[in-house]
């Protein structure tokens, strides 16, 4: 038996998915999956009953889950700062917030990750920013359901965390990493091992995210946050996915990738994910692994 499993839950407009993991001696083994799909405008009320049917069906060994955020309720975003103390580095966050966030400074919670200082005196830091009224009714909706939230992140964080962990021989290379699944679409530029860029947007039409991708790798190059990114990595619904890849290769200068976050985990007996399934797994194992 496993006494300790990691357990992302995935809630979006369109779906609720749950992925839970075991860590083992050398790899990580996937125990367990289960998707629910939710009709358009899905309230609280009937989020929590789609929640607990997926936990009837699909149940868990701990109580103990991870959620992620996206969208107009959370942003992350990279920036540079000159070194400070603490509090005057709380300060400078602070103004840089007031100019990025769409909702009060006062109705966030904010969470910042220092990535290192460089030897220009600047700090890496990436700003995590979660609008508090939209947590506390992904709490309540957990709590409701009987589980107790772990930790709750950022979907384009936890999806560049879990590729460059599975990746690691990538550090060095600039690509854009982008995840679409359900109409709910995220974007992570990434470089020297960083995410310069995190962009949710959404859309169903793989021509729209294939614009919506190119118009971001435009951007970024010409601002020269990012130079010579011409890798697309691609994971969520198969058949996006497969378009996308069809469409990014008609461009002479990108190369595009399917990236597939299974490939290296164990299956739990009697559990089988065929090729197609994996890739829309990105993001709920994503947060699964999250730490």
């Amino acid at each position: 038996m496993h006494h300790k499993t990691n357990i992302g839950i995935n809630i979006k407009p369109t779906m609720i998915t749950l992925v839970e993991t075991a860590k083992g001696l050398f790899s990580h083994t996937l125990l367990n999956v289960g998707v629910k799909v939710l009709p358009t405008g899905a309230d609280n009320a009937f989020l929590e009953k789609t929640l607990r049917e997926l936990l009837t069906e699909h149940p868990i060994f701990s109580d103990e889950v991870k959620i992620s955020l996206s969208g107009d309720a959370a942003i992350a975003q990279f920036a540079r700062f000159p070194f400070a103390e603490k509090d005057e580095l709380a300060e400078l966050v602070k103004r840089h917030l007031e100019k990025l966030v769409p909702f009060p400074p006062e109705e966030c919670i904010v969470d910042i990750d220092i990535l290192g200082k460089e030897p220009d005196e600047m700090i890496n830091v990436i700003i995590a920013c979660a609008n508090k009224k939209f947590i506390d009714e992904r709490v309540s909706l957990l709590h409701a359901c009987g589980l107790t939230p772990h930790m709750i992140c950022i979907d384009g964080l936890a999806l560049h965390k879990l590729y460059a962990t599975q990746h690691k021989n990538d550090e060095t290379k600039s690509y854009i990493l982008c995840h679409t699944l359900g109409g709910c679409n995220t974007a992570i530029v990434v470089a020297n091992g960083m995410p310069f860029v995190i962009k949710d947007f959404s859309g169903f039409d793989p021509r729209e995210i294939f614009n919506d991708i190119c118009k971001i790798r435009d951007t970024v190059q010409s601002k020269e946050i990012v130079k010579n990114c011409d890798t697309v990595i691609l994971a969520g619904d198969y058949h996006t996915v497969v378009e996308l890849e069809h469409l990014l290769c008609t461009k002479r200068d990108i190369v595009a990738h399917r990236w597939n976050p299974i490939a290296s985990l164990k299956m739990h007996k009697g559990l089988a994910i065929n090729e197609q399934r994996a890739y829309s797994l990105a993001l709920p194992l994503a947060i699964a692994l999250a730490h």
